[in-house]
């Protein structure tokens, strides 16, 4: 996967459980290195710690941002929705804004999927995008579906300032 389908995977992914436990990449290098037999070449050794230590972009930027990563995930409002305990008007709330931020992400996400078209070389950046686009209409018609059944009229939901300014 190119870096150009791995970031766009960042923001498209609904899967936080399996980015939760990435291992440090280089730890496992040094310890295949260091655990090789006199049998293997410099070289190959060499060639061997290369390929592993690599850390993915997605990788590297929950590194870099795993404080922010867990608030995100860990928060009170997603905790409170697991374990049934959410207040029933901060849930309609966040459904009417979460709406309003997914539709202002698809052309976002388009423009993601054209940039893929015209400049990456792999097939499969292509693939991953439209799968993301797919997921996001989903979560769209959820939303809908979600709306309906509470009485939220997603028509009238007006942006909090948050929400204005991050879908700038």
């Amino acid at each position: 996967m190119s870096h150009l389908a791995e970031i766009t995977w960042l923001h498209l992914s609904y899967d936080t459980t399996s980015a939760l436990h990435i291992h440090d990449v280089h730890s496992v290098a040094t310890l295949i290195t260091n655990s090789c037999s006199d049998g293997v070449s410099e070289n190959q050794k060499q060639n061997m710690e290369e390929q592993t230590a690599k850390p993915t972009v997605t990788e590297t930027w929950l590194r870099k941002h795993r404080l922010q990563y867990n608030g995100a995930t860990r928060h009170p409002f997603i905790l409170s929705i697991r374990d049934g305990s959410v207040n029933f008007s901060s849930f309609k709330r966040w459904l009417g804004q979460d709406y309003i931020f997914v539709r202002s992400f698809v052309p976002f996400a388009a423009s993601i999927l054209m940039k893929s078209c015209k400049e990456s070389s792999e097939e499969s950046d292509m693939e991953v995008i439209l799968g993301g686009m797919a997921s996001l209409n989903d979560e769209i018609n959820w939303f809908k579906n979600e709306a309906s059944k509470f009485h939220v009229s997603l028509t009238s939901v007006v942006p909090q300032n948050a929400n204005v300014k991050y879908c700038k």
